[in-house]
């Protein structure tokens, strides 16, 4: 879920550009506008941005977090944006940053195995990036043996040969 924090006392074509900005970066999330400050400007400025097309998963709320108005509609609306419902059973989900910038370094050394394979990279550079996908992963596992896994690899697979 993406919580976009909107500033209502800035025009409102710059917050168009900053959403549709972040509408381009998503896949797949849903995304709660919160319009916050509502309380320092006009209705006419709340009514243009709730005239903005929402698409589908999105939401707006609109909230005044120094007084805390409205903040409760949006924790039910985070509740409701994340309920078990909305998760599917071949979702992956990972809470930690850790973790997830750790994944990403894994598939981003198994995409140059396997690019290096495609292109008959010799067996060291192949190895490395196989090295470096282990490590990744055993960051998470707390697990880095990449010498059995290696063997394993090389002893079963004609790489370099």
């Amino acid at each position: 879920m993406v919580l976009l924090v909107l500033d209502l006392t800035v025009p409102l074509e710059q917050l168009e550009n900053r959403i549709r900005d972040i509408r381009g970066k998503l896949v797949r999330q849903p995304m709660i506008l919160v319009a916050n400050k509502s309380d320092l400007v006009s209705e006419e400025v709340r009514s243009a941005l709730a005239s903005v097309e929402l698409q589908d998963g999105e939401s707006l709320i609109f909230i005044a977090a120094k007084t805390k108005a409205n903040l409760d509609s949006l924790i039910d609306l985070m509740q409701q944006t994340a309920s078990a419902e909305m998760i599917r059973e071949e979702d992956v989900i990972v809470t930690n940053l850790r973790h997830y910038e750790a994944l990403k370094g894994a598939h981003e050394a198994i995409l140059r195995t396997i690019a290096g394979l495609h292109s008959a990279v010799s067996s060291e550079f192949l190895s490395q990036d196989i090295r470096e996908c282990l490590y990744f992963l055993g960051s998470i596992t707390g697990q880095i043996t990449t010498d059995e896994v290696l063997g394993n690899i090389f002893k079963h697979f004609c790489i370099g040969k």
